[in-house]
């Protein structure tokens, strides 16, 4: 099994409107030798987090409601980095998944939106038409 490491240093990228993350001088705290301490604050949602499916679906789940190893399996990346058109192409994700088991494995919808906001550019969220979204519900339903 290989991980691959999404995280990234707070700070790097902030929600456009979100407050940035704000670090204050060092502080003396600890014993003889007075180790250093930062304050720092930041919004409730930099850093790494997982969407859980309540944020999606009426009755979806919350992150507490599944097991801390659920979150350890193999991944099948869809790719499509880079994509110009505001809409993933539904064929395609049928084409990349139709023969693919998912059973124990999680997919990652990879399409480099991050990575172009990173660099300043003014992209918008790449969206999935509806039917697309429920193939993919619906596969992975009849393994889980």
């Amino acid at each position: 099994m290989k991980i691959i490491d999404i995280t990234m240093w707070m700070g790097n990228w902030v929600y456009p409107g979100d407050k940035p993350l704000q670090i204050s001088d060092p502080y003396s705290a600890f014993g003889k030798d007075k180790e250093f301490c930062y304050n720092f604050s930041t919004n409730s949602a930099d850093g790494t987090h997982i969407q859980s499916p309540h944020y999606f679906l009426k009755d979806g789940k919350k992150i507490n409601e599944f097991p801390i190893d659920y979150f350890q399996r193999e991944a099948v990346v869809v790719d499509f980095y880079n994509l110009q058109d505001e809409f993933i192409p539904g064929n395609e994700l049928r084409k990349q998944l139709d023969k693919e088991n998912l059973t124990n494995k999680a997919v990652i919808l990879r399409t480099g939106i991050m990575d172009q906001l990173l660099e300043g550019k003014n992209e918008k969220d790449k969206r999935m038409h509806p039917e697309d979204a429920q193939y993919l519900i619906d596969k992975l339903k009849r393994i889980h």
